[in-house]
């Protein structure tokens, strides 16, 4: 059985434990955080303009802002008037700001052929003034590939000219293609992330759940050790309570034998006192008897003599 410092042992060793995971979980979580806010420029001073449409559709919070075909900012929110028009606000890259004309053009159009929509802004004149903040911008929605849009429609359809129509198809396909391979690379990319990021999810879990699974193993051994302790510690005291009353019995015992066997003691001492006072009585009595006296006499008259002979005088 687990003794309570053993326990306490493994609880300390899996708070650290856990301490460590969350302290890296939380720093992790920062980190990334901070790597998103860089990727999507939450940090970088902005300068608001908006557009007014007379629909919402494929007006999307979010969508990229480009101009040149770079990314200056996004749609950062779209609203519906009390006239019934959409409002669109565009959040743009301080930076960026320069390049933006009063007399440039906000165009809706799609990234690609089956892309998401963006709104591609004109450069407008030189001699025009920047844009300043919270000002109007000219709205306008591409009808197709702005780059092909005017060759496309200046094309008749006939059978004469479907070669020249097969050449731009082809080339149409050699561009989509060379849009959408490195969308495809990045997909792959993102789901080769993400496959990677679920098996460290798993793994993290299973390490919690391993952990879990510990602390209540431990739980489980200190409610048993309660339980025992329980009760082992009302028996130990009944025992301890049991000899504590049978040491009182046997001090009270030997008291009283100590006490009985002392008063026997002074009463033979007495009576020998007693014997001894009479036995010396009856000696003198016998040495004042004629016989006896004259007897003792004379044998402290010899042993006078004797000490007198042995003496140097």
């Amino acid at each position: 059985m687990a003794t309570p410092k053993t326990i306490d042992n493994k609880f300390l060793s899996i708070e650290k434990r856990g301490g460590i995971f969350v302290i890296f979980a939380i720093i992790g979580i920062v980190a990334v955080a901070f790597f998103i806010g860089l990727q999507q420029n939450m940090f970088t001073p902005k300068v608001n303009i908006y557009f007014v449409s007379n629909s919402g559709k494929n007006i999307k919070t979010g969508a990229k802002v480009v101009f040149n075909g770079f990314k200056i900012g996004k749609i950062s929110s779209v609203n519906l008037e009390e006239a019934g028009n959409v409002k669109a606000e565009l959040s743009i890259n301080r930076d960026y700001i320069k390049w933006i004309k009063k007399d440039s053009v906000a165009r809706l159009m799609k990234e690609l052929a089956i892309g998401d929509s963006i709104i591609d802004i004109t450069k407008g004149s030189e001699n025009t003034k920047i844009i300043a903040e919270n000002d109007f911008i000219a709205f306008e929605r591409a009808r197709w590939f702005p780059a092909m849009e005017d060759e496309i429609n200046t094309i008749p359809i006939t059978l004469t000219n479907s070669p020249f129509i097969t050449d731009i198809i082809t080339e149409l396909k050699t561009e989509l293609q060379g849009e959408i391979n490195p969308v495809l690379e990045n997909v792959k990319l993102a789901l080769k992330n993400f496959r990677t990021l679920s098996e460290d999810a798993l793994i993290t879990r299973q390490y919690l759940d391993s952990m879990y699974q510990n602390a209540d193993s431990n739980l489980n051994e200190l409610n048993t050790l309660v339980t025992q302790l329980n009760v082992d510690i009302p028996n130990i005291i009944k025992s301890v309570n049991k000899s504590l009353d049978s040491i009182n019995l046997m001090a009270t015992d030997f008291r009283k034998v100590t006490i009985n066997a002392f008063a026997e003691i002074i009463e033979v001492i007495n009576d020998g006192a007693t014997i001894l006072g009479e036995t010396e009585d009856v000696v003198d009595a016998v040495k004042q008897i004629w016989p006896i006296s004259s007897k003792i006499r004379k044998r402290a008259d010899i042993k006078e003599q004797i000490i007198k002979v042995d003496s140097y005088e």
